[in-house]
């Protein structure tokens, strides 16, 4: 029997490494198959367009952050408070990383692509608000449980702004960090992350 094909898992891996070091924009169907080791007549065989690529490295690297991220930081047994500083902290261990290797501080991958989209990308943008609100759907949970434990000076019916609150957060933060090149922005404002919860 045949080795299977690992092309398609390649160029989902690249497409999404090259979008988010470069940009949706700049990086085109060629430069990723050349990256990934690829034949241009292969990636057509899997992906009628760049945008179905892009669309299954999205869902592709979603599934990597809920189960490397998302997942351990929000784990049930974790107090709910706590959940969301995990969350900061283990982004910020990943960037502080890929700094002291004299790697460039990427930011969040789906915020970065959010940045450049345009009013024809309409497929893109439904698939980044699906992961957008799955992720405000961990801290939606993680502010539940800490407003029945009596951990939130907030009132329930402000849990849901306050989880878009966080979200907006969370991305402004990895925003300014790839903006400045500079990991240490997301270390020095995670306390305020818990204050804008309403701890």
């Amino acid at each position: 029997m045949g080795r299977v094909s690992d092309a398609k898992d390649r160029l989902i891996e690249t497409a999404l490494q090259l979008i988010w070091e470069e940009s949706y924009r700049a990086v085109g169907v060629s430069e990723i198959c050349k990256k990934a080791g690829v034949k241009p007549g292969s990636f057509y065989y899997f992906f009628p367009s760049k945008e179905n690529l892009a669309l299954a490295a999205l869902e592709h690297h979603w599934q990597e952050a809920r189960q490397i991220l998302l997942n351990p930081s929000f784990a049930d047994e974790i107090p709910p408070l706590e959940r969301i500083t995990r969350l900061f902290q283990a982004v910020y261990a990943f960037h502080a990383a890929r700094q002291r290797k004299k790697q460039r501080v990427l930011g969040c991958a789906f915020g970065s692509f959010v940045g450049e989209l345009g009013e024809e990308d309409e497929a893109l943008r439904a698939k980044l608000a699906e992961i957008l609100a799955g992720i405000r759907a961990y801290f939606e949970k993680a502010l539940k449980q800490a407003a029945a434990a009596g951990k939130l000076g907030i009132k329930t019916k402000e849990i849901p702004a306050r989880a878009r609150a966080l979200v907006a957060f969370y991305e402004g933060v990895l925003l300014l960090a790839r903006a400045q090149n500079d990991a240490e922005i997301i270390r020095q404002l995670t306390p305020h992350a818990l204050k804008l919860a309403g701890a």
